[in-house]
């Protein structure tokens, strides 16, 4: 018996992949003669397979990041806490983060039956800080300010740019606009030969005295998010009306 699979090309000159089948018919003196047997298309099954194949490739690299970010996390957020208590606070903040851009590059399956793996810059910017959204106010007294272009991001380029936000929007929360009724922050960014330039800008919060005199762990961690895998630049600019954030990154970094 004879088994194989393998692509044919069809008459329309595309390739598709077909199991074959087939079994030896011998003569009296046991000598094969003929073969009979089937040929089978199972381009969709084989489509699949790689399909599947390719989701637990992916699922393996995403886990692995997550541990590594997890495991980075916890440990420079205990050399930073005071207390127990504000430990897991930071730590179940950040987890927060991570489980909201897992929710977004979870594949899903969209109306047309393909799967989608991604998000947009401003689907993930609003997911992070939509703690800080009031639905009773719009337009200019609005708390958050969205402005940008449509830029598809996923894989990891979501996660890194997930806790760069959470760590701004916490701080915020802490020292800047978020801790007063009367602040808001604005979020731009524009799309460049090949580069994404984001502007996150804090207005009406308390007057910034002065640039802090070292660099926290939210800072620490947001550089190395955008350093490292996004190959991305991050600046800090302590203007007297409030914090403004400038962060670039090349596009070919945010898609998977």
């Amino acid at each position: 018996m004879w088994e194989d699979t393998f692509p044919l090309r069809g008459k329309d000159g595309v390739y598709r992949w077909f199991l074959s089948k087939a079994e030896p018919m011998r003569n009296e003196a046991g000598r094969i003669v003929r073969w009979f047997g089937t040929n089978t298309n199972i381009d969709q099954q084989k489509r699949d397979e790689q399909q599947r194949t390719l989701l637990l490739r992916e699922l393996d690299h995403r886990v692995k990041n997550l541990f590594a970010i997890v495991g980075g996390m916890i440990t420079l957020s205990a050399r930073s806490a005071a207390t127990p208590q504000e430990l897991a606070k930071a730590v179940q903040g950040r987890l927060g983060a991570l489980a909201s851009s897992h929710r977004l590059i979870s594949p899903r399956e969209s109306a047309n039956r393909e799967v989608n793996h991604g998000t947009t810059l401003a689907e993930l910017v609003r997911s992070i800080l939509a703690p800080f959204f009031d639905p009773a106010k719009s337009g200019a007294d609005t708390r958050v300010v969205i402005d940008g272009p449509q830029v598809p991001i996923g894989g990891d380029a979501v996660t890194n740019l997930a806790l760069i936000l959470h760590e701004l929007a916490t701080n915020a929360a802490k020292y800047g606009a978020f801790s007063v009724a009367s602040g808001q922050v604005r979020i731009s960014w524009t799309v460049k030969k090949g580069r994404l330039a984001l502007v996150w800008e804090e207005r009406g919060g308390p007057k910034v005295a002065a640039a802090p005199k070292s660099e926290g762990f939210g800072s620490l961690l947001a550089r190395r998010s955008i350093g490292g895998r996004l190959e991305g630049e991050l600046a800090f600019d302590w203007k007297p009306k409030g914090l403004i954030v400038h962060l670039s990154a090349p596009t070919e970094r945010l898609t998977p």
